[in-house]
Parts: C-alpha cells; sequence; structure tokens
C-alpha cells in the first residue's frame, strides 16, 4: 500500500477510541489499515492505564489521555485529526477493504449530505446466548428534518462525516456515551444535533462493519447494556428538552406513549426487577435536573477523568 507523506494532507481521518480492549484494537487497526484507500491516517486515543503499542505504521497515530468516556476520547481525536473527512469505528469492530473508499464516494457524489451511518453486522454467534448491537438501515435513504430523529440514526462504530459539521455543531458531548454519566448514545446525539442544525444523514444498509462485541445473557451483560441504550437515549433527548426544543420534546412524549407500555411488558416477561421502562424515565429524569449550555447544546457537567 502507499505511503503517506506527511507534506501531503490526508483525505480521512479514521477516529477510534479505546480502553483497555488490546486484542480487539489490535483486530480491528488491522483491518483499518488494510484498507484500499490511498490517503487516510488513524487516529487512536488510547484511555488504558498502559498505552497500546503492537502495530507500527506511519499511518497510525496513538495518543494516551488521561481522561475517560468514549466522547471525550473522540473529541481529543478530532483535535488531532488531518483530514477533511471524518471515519468513526469501535475497538470491537473489524472493517472491510473498501470501507473509507466507499464512505469517501458517498460524501462526494452527495455534496448536501454531511454524516453518514453505515450497517452494523454481527459475528457469528447463538442469539440464545449472546446478544450483539447491529444497526441494518432498511434501504439506501437520506433523512433531514429534526422530526426524523424520532429513531436513532445509527451506530456510531460505522460513520462519517465532513469536518465542516463539527465545526458548525461542535464536538461530542463529554457527559454522554461508554464512560460517561450518561452512559450512551453519544451518536444519537450528534445525529440529532445534525438534523437540528439542517444537516442531511444518509443511512447506508451495504458499506457495513463487523461487530464482535458479544454480551452474554448469562451474567446480565446484555441486559445491562440495554439498560445503558435506554439511559442515554432518554437523557439526550431531556437535555435538549432543556434547551427549550420542542421537537425534542414532542419525541420524548412519542417515546413515553408508545414505547414504554411496549418495555414494561417485555420487562415483565423478561421478569426484569427494574424494567427497561423504569431506567428510561430515571434517564430522562436526570438530563432534565442536569444543567446545560444552551448555546453549544451541551450538559454542563465538567468530564470525567
Amino acid at each position: 500500500m502507499e505511503t503517506i507523506h506527511p507534506d501531503k494532507p490526508v483525505q480521512i481521518s479514521v477516529l477510534i477510541a479505546t480502553r483497555e480492549r488490546r486484542e480487539q484494537l489490535d483486530a480491528c487497526l488491522k483491518s483499518v489499515l488494510a484498507n484500499d484507500h490511498k490517503s487516510f491516517e488513524v487516529i487512536v486515543i488510547d484511555q488504558s492505564p498502559e498505552p497500546y503499542t503492537l502495530i507500527q505504521d506511519p499511518r497510525l497515530h496513538v495518543h494516551h489521555s488521561p481522561t475517560r468516556g468514549k466522547s471525550a476520547a473522540l473529541n481529543a481525536a478530532i483535535k488531532h485529526a488531518s483530514g477533511r473527512l471524518f471515519a468513526f469505528t469501535d475497538d470491537d469492530c473489524t472493517v472491510y477493504p473498501d470501507w473509507l473508499t466507499r464512505g469517501q464516494e458517498h460524501l462526494e457524489a452527495q455534496p448536501e449530505v454531511d454524516l453518514i451511518h453505515g450497517a452494523l453486522l454481527a459475528i457469528p454467534h447463538n442469539p440464545s446466548l449472546w446478544f450483539v448491537p447491529i444497526f441494518s438501515p432498511g434501504r439506501l435513504e437520506v433523512v433531514s428534518g429534526a422530526e426524523r430523529a424520532r429513531y436513532r440514526g445509527g451506530a456510531g462504530a460505522n460513520m462519517f462525516a465532513r469536518r465542516e459539521l463539527f465545526e458548525r455543531i461542535g464536538g461530542f458531548d463529554d457527559a454522554i456515551g461508554p464512560g460517561a454519566p450518561f452512559r450512551s448514545n453519544e451518536e444519537y446525539d450528534i445525529y440529532y444535533r445534525a438534523l437540528r442544525d439542517g444537516a442531511m444523514v444518509l443511512r447506508d444498509p451495504e458499506n457495513a462493519v463487523l461487530h464482535w462485541g458479544k454480551r452474554a445473557h448469562s451474567d446480565g451483560s446484555s441486559q445491562r447494556l440495554l439498560h445503558d441504550y435506554q439511559y442515554g437515549e432518554a437523557a439526550v433527548l431531556a437535555k435538549h428538552v432543556r434547551c427549550g426544543d420542542l421537537v425534542a420534546l414532542r419525541l420524548s412524549l412519542k417515546v413515553i406513549l408508545r414505547e414504554l407500555p411496549y418495555s414494561v411488558y417485555t420487562s415483565l416477561v423478561h421478569r426484569d426487577r427494574v424494567g427497561l421502562a423504569t431506567t428510561w424515565l430515571s434517564g430522562f429524569a436526570r438530563g432534565l435536573a442536569t444543567p446545560v449550555d444552551a448555546s453549544r447544546r451541551l450538559f454542563a457537567m465538567k468530564p470525567s477523568k
């Protein structure tokens, strides 16, 4: 593969946050570095006690950070990035050799699109034993208007964006996502803020990423992850409600009226003592009680360390 020279600005910066997943990160990086794209860099923000050092490649830049939380790490990665386009994946995923090329082709073919959510596929597994989060758009479509944020836009593990989008809407909310007080849905917050800003979002079912992050049902880890999803989604909506956003308020009411009865039913069927509905309401209540910076649409909380 052609070596990228430092005096030539790269076209795509691949941004990855990681913490104590050395083996998974190794597989992820090998797949990214095997891409057929000729102009990219990989920026890793490693929040592990000991930073990753296994792969040496001129396109790979690993930065150790004392911060905690995926969003804080991705914000740091953006500061280090030099590409005009960003590609995001997770440390427990692998990508296909044409992943970057296909993502760039979509952005170049559709200049009105600022954000892409691609498919997230599960590794082969036994669903009765394991839960693997996925995202599978039904068709290739462009979404616009904050009202469409009724449904999550996609997975943060397969996301492309123009640098200009983040320059307009700001970075990730440090209070949202894995390792942060509001434990998930940092990509949903970006999706909502992008639509609110007038951006168009492409949902792509074909340019997929493979997800290796399986959670066992037997030890409760799969259920804890589902609770994290509910908690984070509710907090994201509550934050925008606190900003005086009537669209977010309407979306919240729709969730309460349409989804929560089903969540109560599934909680009873699966004998979940807490219940996903209760978790959603708890996240929404805490989000409403947390100060916000309305001008930037961010929670006014100190980042975790």
